[in-house]
């Protein structure tokens, strides 16, 4: 025994009788490894690197299930990284750090030479048979090989790195070889499984298809001792572990079924054309196996985005299955892990006809720069592989995908580039919106106008609206009895949360009396053929200038009416945002939606933010006048700018109208008339002729306009007073003072 201490270096009067007899391995009929690690384990944890004893329990509950082989594969991977990985820093880690004391749970004996040991029982290993063992990890790795199609030498090292990942003994084994570069990581895989290095550096290259379907990558970040250098698809080992695995399992586990969508094609008329060309991309590409389809679809969170994905999967006929953006436990799954998924499903699913891939919130995997945490399948990012890799999945994938992002400015140009279709989602146009306020209010007690208030509103998404349905579906009978009341406080503080504390947008919608007459506008423009024009043309550039009151926005409004088209109205407040390149994206988003809408577009007090660019003190004040005057350009719909200051408007902007029509205050003739008018609808008109006196003070006030007597019949009806022609002439009289008092 004493000559044994000596050639070994171990102090043996340390050893308690148990450990003398696991390390001499004399003859019993225990299982080494079961003995050791049951007995042992527990009073040697930085040994073995672990980090509770909740983790040795549920890993002797898990080890239960291997196979009665495993031991003598991961016996055989150790000895041959020992012997042929650093041997001499191998023994001289066992020998300071008392690693020796793993050898009774890998059942290797020591006798003499701690290298000649080693060989011996390799080599005796190496003369084993090895049978197929349908039993896990060994059968579970073979059923995800037979799967996705996996060269042997892909299977074995599948099945390493699960192994390396998932016990602790082998990685205890390993980790005093040291730190590995790609290069050395990929000659220590080769060493233990009896390869050569540059069939495993093929095998594990980002290319490969373990890379590829996610499975496994090597990290070239840093060095770093072998487990940690080798990334490996989550919860992959566990499965490797479990019950028999079949194809439909590992389906199952990773790839799920995208949900039925609550809406239809007919929901969508504003992208009937994109929804359509969609349609017909996926249909097709599925059918003809088209490789490299890829469509985004992008734009504000609540918009539909998700939905008209989901429909057009249904639209197309095709099995649309989404990639997972949380695991088992609903935690979130970061871009690398659903990246990885969304290399597997692209394997998985590449047998499988008429199916399609949905990548939800797929913003941060295609971000640009730092914003993006690399997959790892990709290489070192300053390599610029990782950009190539991209750019190699959108034109390469097998499965078509539809990729929902909520912004496309951090994405880089050359991703955006691979997509087939870009098709924007942004707040639906006004139609719209009333359509969708009525199909999920309207069983409530909610008016026409109402609905047709609501849907003024250029901020309120589907997704608003689908919630205040759910809440007042929740309590009925609250929502029964103060409905219109009710819902418009439960949307308005919804809008007001989503925009960051902002009171909710209120629209200046323009009123149209039924009894509106275009006469009484006072213009030096042929109006009616202006409209005519219109008509025939159906775009134009129109500036309507002049005071305060001369009809400009209600000419817009009856404009719309007559070429029967909506009116959207934006106003300055509207379109400004103290957010760098917030009001030049507010502009874009307008123009964009009286053209899906085919809308009537009215910009009023157009001269508050398109002043002229010398009297700019601020280059955001220069670039929202650029931003529109590129916008005019390119508008190929009807849009009206009102302005009381035409003047203030930039010199460019002014060229760019077709038609400046001026509005004056009423001519003589359209005083009279609206007088008359006013004093009918209030019945007090007198029976005959009025007299020439009172139409001589009349015509005397001078630049009476049409807001002048909207205001005051307003007040008359406010006050409950009655309007006769000598209080009507009185009110009017003190309207035109005042504005007078003001100019000056």
């Amino acid at each position: 025994m004493a000559k044994q201490q000596r050639d070994t270096g171990f102090n043996f009067e340390e050893l308690s009788p148990d450990e003398q007899e696991a390390l001499g391995l004399a003859e019993t009929g225990d299982d080494p490894a079961d003995l050791w690690l049951r007995e042992r384990l527990d009073n040697d944890l930085d040994s073995y690197d672990m980090e509770c004893e909740n983790d040795i329990e549920a890993l002797l509950d898990e080890l239960a299930y291997l196979s009665p082989e495993y031991p003598a594969a991961r016996r055989r991977w150790v000895l041959r990284a020992w012997l042929k990985v650093r041997q001499e820093r191998s023994e001289r880690h066992l020998r300071q750090n008392r690693r020796w004391r793993l050898l009774p749970a890998l059942g290797i004996t020591l006798r003499g030479s701690i290298a000649a040991t080693l060989q011996r029982q390799l080599e005796k290993l190496e003369t084993e048979r090895r049978p197929h063992d349908p039993h896990p990890p060994f059968g579970n790795a073979a059923a995800i090989a037979t799967a996705l199609g996996l060269a042997p030498l892909e299977r074995e090292l599948l099945l390493l790195v699960a192994m390396l990942h998932l016990d602790p003994i082998l990685h205890a084994a390993l980790k005093p070889l040291g730190e590995f570069t790609r290069r050395g990581a990929c000659a220590a895989l080769a060493a233990m499984l009896g390869v050569r290095a540059e069939a495993v550096h093929r095998a594990l290259l980002p290319g490969g298809l373990l890379a590829r379907a996610g499975l496994i990558r090597i990290d070239d970040n840093s060095t770093y001792h072998l487990r940690a250098k080798l990334d490996i698809l989550d919860h992959l080992p566990q499965l490797l572990l479990g019950e028999q695995l079949d194809p439909t399992t590992l389906f199952q586990h990773y790839i799920t079924p995208a949900r039925a969508s609550t809406l239809a094609p007919s929901d969508f008329p504003h992208l009937a054309e994109d929804f359509d060309l969609a349609r017909r991309l996926l249909a097709q590409a599925t059918l003809g196996g088209a490789v490299g389809v890829n469509l985004l679809l992008y734009g504000p969170p609540g918009t539909g985005k998700t939905e008209m994905a989901l429909a057009l999967g249904q639209a197309a006929g095709v099995a649309l299955y989404a990639v997972q953006a949380s695991d088992e436990d609903e935690d979130p799954l970061n871009a690398r892990k659903r990246l990885s998924r969304y290399g597997l499903a692209q394997h998985l699913l590449a047998r499988r006809r008429e199916c399609a891939l949905l990548f939800d919130e797929a913003g941060d995997v295609l971000a640009e720069g730092g914003e993006l945490e690399l997959p790892f399948f990709m290489v070192h990012r300053d390599s610029g592989v990782n950009k190539g890799w991209l750019n190699g999945m959108l034109e390469q994938n097998q499965i078509p995908t539809i990729w929902v992002v909520n912004r496309i400015d951090t994405i880089d140009e050359a991703f955006l580039r691979r997509f087939d279709l870009h098709i924007a989602l942004d707040i639906p146009p006004r139609p719209v919106r009333e359509r969708i306020i009525r199909h999920h209010l309207g069983e409530l007690a909610v008016s026409p106008r109402w609905i047709g208030e609501r849907a003024e509103n250029p901020h309120l998404s589907p997704a608003l609206v689908q919630k205040a349905a759910r809440l007042a579906h929740l309590l009925p009978d609250v929502f029964t009895e103060r409905g219109e009341a009710l819902l418009g406080r439960v949307l308005d503080n919804a809008l007001t949360a989503s925009r960051h504390g902002e009171p909710p947008f209120q629209s200046a919608a323009v009123g149209l009396a039924d009894d509106y007459d275009p006469n009484l506008i006072n213009c030096d423009c042929d109006l009616p053929g202006l409209v005519r024009g219109l008509t025939r043309q159906g775009q134009g550039r129109i500036c309507l200038y002049g005071p305060s009151g001369t009809g400009k926005s209600a000419f817009a409004a009856w404009l719309a009416r007559t070429l029967d088209r909506p009116l959207l109205l934006r106003t300055a407040s509207d379109l400004l945002n103290p957010l760098v390149g917030g009001t030049e994206e507010r502009i874009a988003r307008m123009f964009q939606e009286a053209r899906q809408s085919k809308a009537v577009l009215l910009i009023d007090e157009a001269d508050s933010f398109l002043r002229g660019r010398q009297y700019a003190h601020q280059t955001w004040e220069v670039t929202q006048v650029n931003e529109l005057l590129v916008r005019m350009e390119q508008f190929d719909g009807i849009l009206l700018c009102a302005t009381n200051r035409v003047d203030d408007l930039d010199a460019a902007v002014r060229r760019r109208f077709d038609v400046k029509a001026r509005f004056w205050p009423l001519a003589a003739e359209q005083t009279e008339r609206c007088f008359r008018h006013a004093l009918s609808e209030a019945e007090t008109l007198p029976a005959g002729e009025l007299s020439d006196e009172l139409l001589t003070q009349l015509w005397g006030l001078g630049a009476l306009t049409l807001g002048d007597f909207a205001t005051v019949r307003r007040r008359a009806t406010l006050l409950g007073q009655a309007l006769n022609a000598e209080s009507l002439l009185a009110a009017l009289a003190e309207e035109v003072e005042l504005r007078r008092r003001l100019e000056t």
